[in-house]
């Protein structure tokens, strides 16, 4: 019996020992990685040449959305926008199945005009968000078409705010008028836009809402 009880103290004195001078390390295993591709367009994106330095900060893509064309604004737009800009520009981006997202970019001499242009964009949809409002009726018309407004939220760069941005969605219908013989079509779908400012430029993304949000985050701008 003590035999057996000196054996079995042997044996856990051994591993004892082993366990506090002579046990490896343990095998520490590096994480995997693995990295996701963004969706790229498939198609050869326009690329403007000899571009503004505005123009040149604007992205090619977004996702699979790819520039198709770039227009400088018509001498009209400066009546029709705000305050004074230095430089206005109409990107257009497709993704090759007929899909399509505008942006409107207009860059300001001055932090204070960008300041006041975006001001009256938020006063101009707070006003349109109001009118298109359908009157309260015991029975709300299904066929109603509101204006979403959505709340002002501030844009930061770093830890620095830099501008400010809201979004609207609305119904729009449109009226393709037919052959001969064929009615007109209404079509009613809905259409989501972002403004946004970023210090003197300010912007405007139209887009199918279901694809907006995204698109803006990725811009980058």
């Amino acid at each position: 019996m003590l035999i057996g009880l000196g054996i079995l103290a042997t044996a856990l004195l051994g591993s004892l020992v082993y366990y506090l001078f002579f046990r490896p390390d343990p095998v520490m295993l590096a994480p995997k990685v693995v990295v996701i591709p963004l969706p790229t367009p498939t198609f050869e994106v326009f690329v403007p040449t000899e571009p503004t330095d505005f123009v040149a900060g604007l992205p090619l893509s977004t996702m699979t959305y790819g520039l198709t064309t770039l227009e400088e604004m018509p001498s009209s737009a400066h009546a029709e926008w705000p305050e004074r800009f230095a430089e206005g520009w109409t990107l257009t981006y497709e993704d090759g199945s007929g899909s399509m997202v505008t942006v409107a970019a207009y860059q300001h001499y001055h932090e204070e005009d960008a300041i006041a242009a975006f001001e009256e964009l938020w006063n101009r949809a707070e006003t349109e968000a109001q009118a298109a409002q359908p009157q309260p009726t015991p029975e709300p018309s299904p066929s109603a078409s509101p204006t979403w407004l959505v709340e002002r939220l501030p844009i930061i760069a770093g830890d620095t705010q830099v501008g400010e941005s809201f979004k609207t969605i609305a119904m729009i219908t449109t009226v393709s008028e037919g052959g001969e013989g064929v009615d007109p079509v209404e079509v009613t779908e809905e259409i989501a836009a972002i403004v946004w400012r970023n210090t003197t430029a300010v912007f405007i993304m139209t887009a199918d809402p279901s694809v907006i949000d995204l698109l803006f985050l990725e811009y980058g701008v």
